[in-house]
């Protein structure tokens, strides 16, 4: 098989047939399809790994028709939502996010997991806006992967998802990562634009992903500036800020190539995001909500570029 999903559907499918065969019946692609509507060249191309589902509706059709005929619990459409979800992004993204995400699981820090809720909350709107500048798009990445799993759930559904991202050009001076050694800085300079382009596909992918299958609107713009931010700071919807600094630390983390290679480098500090919100009980909530959208938008509109220069 080619991914976890037709992996999943494929043990299903032969759980099913496995189980119809044992009290006398069979599973037919014929019988599928008079079930669910899907058709059977669809159904085939599943059950043999060709492609992975693409329409989240027809796929739970099918996954709640073969889980009653095996007489299995009722099924998790959360879990074959995330599987989806996973296909949909290129093999490439996968594997360099897999190698991102193997050396930087010790750094899912505090602050990482308190964008989580904020972003789940602001995903619960008509009109979702989301304006962010970050070091990379981790958090931003991760902290968004839950309100899209919600809405392939059925939980959330939005009208529309506005978003605007400003990070560093990779030409900036000093950059981070930054190598500790002369010697390694093309090496390191690879790096920043592997890490780079996984969080920005992933997040494009992700977003897009509900155009195509939801009919959201979708809007979504990338922005490079010629400074690394030392802060990080997501605005929600208008009403909410979250803000952490970052803390340069010495690391060793690994090439394209797969050699380690020392850096220096820019973490989320391990304190608590800090949350402001216009509807807080103090003034200073307000100003600082707002004084920061004041100040995003001075940058995205003066001195920000489209895309990022290589």
């Amino acid at each position: 098989m080619t991914s976890p999903i037709l992996d999943r559907f494929a043990e299903l499918w032969e759980t099913t047939r496995v189980r119809m065969a044992a009290s006398g019946d069979r599973l037919t692609l014929d019988r599928v399809q008079a079930a669910t509507g899907v058709p059977k060249a669809t159904l085939s191309d599943w059950r043999r790994g060709h492609h992975a589902p693409r329409e989240m509706d027809d796929l739970i059709k099918v996954v709640r028709v073969l889980s009653g005929w095996a007489g299995l619990p009722a099924p998790d459409f959360r879990e074959w939502s995330q599987l989806v979800e996973q296909s949909r992004i290129p093999k490439a993204v996968q594997q360099s996010r897999q190698a991102y995400l193997s050396e930087r699981e010790s750094f899912m820090l505090p602050s990482m997991v308190a964008i989580m809720d904020p972003l789940a909350s602001a995903f619960e709107a008509q009109d979702v806006e989301i304006d962010a500048i970050c070091v990379t798009g981790h958090a931003l990445a991760l902290g968004i992967a839950r309100p899209v799993q919600d809405i392939h759930a059925g939980r959330l559904r939005p009208r529309q998802i506005k978003v605007r991202i400003l990070t560093a050009n990779s030409d900036v001076s000093p950059p981070l990562p930054a190598p500790r050694h002369e010697e390694d800085a093309e090496r390191v300079r690879q790096l920043r634009l592997r890490d780079r382009n996984v969080y920005v596909n992933t997040l494009h992918s992700t977003l897009a992903s509900l155009r195509e299958t939801h009919g959201i609107e979708v809007h979504w713009e990338f922005r490079g500036v010629s400074f690394t931010p030392l802060t990080e700071l997501i605005l929600l919807n208008g009403s909410e800020a979250l803000f952490s600094y970052c803390k340069i630390s010495p690391r060793t983390l690994t090439d394209v190539k797969g050699d380690p290679v020392e850096v220096y480098d820019a973490v989320a500090s391990q304190g608590l995001v800090k949350r402001f919100n216009v509807a807080g009980p103090y003034h200073a909530g307000r100003d600082f909500v707002e004084d920061s959208y004041r100040w995003f938008n001075s940058i995205w509109e003066t001195i920000s570029t489209e895309g990022f220069t290589p």
